[in-house]
């Protein structure tokens, strides 16, 4: 047991950064490999120092590849766009098919450049943002040495782990998924291109470029959710860790919970009431982040949400399409690319719920504090606490729009099943049934 035991604090010590590195230096080394992989893909055009300062330099590899990535995509959409009259008359669609294919192309361009282009334009605003929470955090941990998230000797070190290990997680499936979303029709185009006559040959090398550029563009929007959730779960992991301390002070502050019936004597009312006042502290630092957080991102809220709308309802019916028209080849890009979209959504909404949730358990842990012997100011602050939680608690609302949670999932769901019945019976209206050509290409 012991053995395991020392195992165990030494597998966190490796993981983690050691208590003397910079909060930078930390939050970078847990966020790292998301960071790489938003470079890649065009959604992070700032760069790190040696003391892993965030900067933004653009004359810096990142700046420089973003605006080369952007400059591909808008070139491969401009393409598109400029020859859709072709597409759609060489695919012989019906006009409903006509219109969802058009609608499909418009959230193509605004998924592939818009959030990029977002990204590159507020590149300082970004740089502050990161800034700001590695000074919040920093606020947080000097607080109290528990708050220390990258102490290995803290209990909080293993939740971090798990922050990290999922963040890694869902990158390695994002990853897997959209290379598998654009090698299945890419692999189409050159096994046509082998098989098939030699002239064929460039048509459908042209035809691979512009499905990995559209790969590229489409389906990796999910290591910018990764990127915004990263920031949520860290603030949802404070809220619980400070309603694990809170609780350690109700238990200490009711009789029954006292060991040998001891009473605690003046002195430890004293040290309890500090305590929980650098929680309170704690809670109302992480709480101006979280709305600064809502701030920062409300465009990319709002976007993510209607694209994925969108996207769900056209590609739900393009599966219905394509199993009308067996086109299995179709079939499964369309479920690779929708499964993504689904999960994105998921995944928002319920890390959305969860820094919700956290902070309603911080809610109750105050409920059941004895604060008779704290000081009349500290009472104030935690009934003015209480009654800021229970009536407007946390929450995600871009813009002022909507409240972005997993309860609206069900809403959003319940209007996708809407637009869904619609089309269908448009495309019913047209013929009567399908249209004749049963392939339909985003390239």
């Amino acid at each position: 047991m012991k053995s395991l035991k020392s195992r165990f604090q030494f597998d966190i010590i490796e993981m983690m950064a050691p208590p003397n590195m910079s909060m930078e230096e930390k939050f970078y080394r847990i966020s790292k490999e998301l960071l790489l992989c938003l470079r890649v893909y065009g959604y992070f055009p700032l760069s790190f120092t040696r003391s892993f300062t965030i900067t933004r330099k653009m004359c810096s590899v990142p700046t420089i590849w973003t605006i080369i990535v952007l400059a591909l995509l808008i070139w491969k959409l401009s393409n598109h766009f400029i020859h859709i009259d072709v597409y759609l008359k060489y695919m012989e669609l019906s006009p409903t098919e006509n219109f969802a294919y058009i609608i499909m192309s418009i959230i193509l361009l605004v998924n592939s450049v818009l959030f990029r282009a977002i990204n590159f334009v507020r590149g300082n605003k970004i740089t502050n943002f990161w800034r700001l929470n590695c000074k919040c955090f920093k606020m947080v941990t000097n607080l109290k040495r528990s708050f220390d998230f990258c102490d290995p000797y803290s209990e909080s070190a293993h939740s971090v782990k798990k922050i990290q290990r999922s963040t890694q997680l869902f990158l390695a499936l994002g990853i897997v998924y959209s290379i598998m979303t654009g090698l299945v029709p890419a692999s189409k185009y050159l096994y046509d291109a082998i098989v098939y006559e030699q002239k064929y040959w460039d048509y459908n090398l042209n035809a691979i470029i512009s499905q990995i550029l559209f790969t590229l563009g489409g389906v990796t929007r999910f290591a910018l959710i990764l990127y915004l959730a990263l920031f949520l779960k860290f603030y949802s992991f404070f809220f619980d860790m400070i309603a694990r301390e809170l609780q350690d002070f109700v238990k200490y502050l009711e009789p029954e919970y006292t060991p040998c019936g001891k009473i605690l004597n003046h002195r430890e009312h004293i040290r309890i009431s500090e305590e929980t006042r650098k929680c309170i502290q704690a809670y109302d630092i992480i709480e101006d982040l979280f709305f600064q957080f809502e701030d920062h991102f409300r465009i990319q809220l709002i976007f993510h949400t209607l694209v994925s709308m969108i996207s769900i309802s056209v590609l739900i019916f393009f599966l219905i399409f394509f199993i009308l028209h067996s086109k299995f080849s179709n079939l499964i890009w369309v479920g690779f690319y929708l499964t993504i979209e689904l999960w994105q959504m998921y995944y928002t909404g319920t890390w959305c719920s969860r820094v919700t949730s956290s902070s309603k358990s911080v809610l109750s842990k105050l409920y059941s504090l004895n604060d008779s012997t704290f000081h009349p100011e500290l009472r104030s602050k935690i009934q003015k606490l209480i009654l800021k939680l229970s009536t407007n608690p946390p929450k995600i609302s871009p813009g002022q729009f909507f409240i972005l949670d997993r309860n609206s999932l069900t809403t959003i769901l319940a209007s996708i099943t809407t637009y869904i019945i619609i089309l269908l019976q448009f495309e019913v209206s047209d013929n009567g049934k399908p249209s004749a050509n049963g392939t339909i290409s985003f390239s």
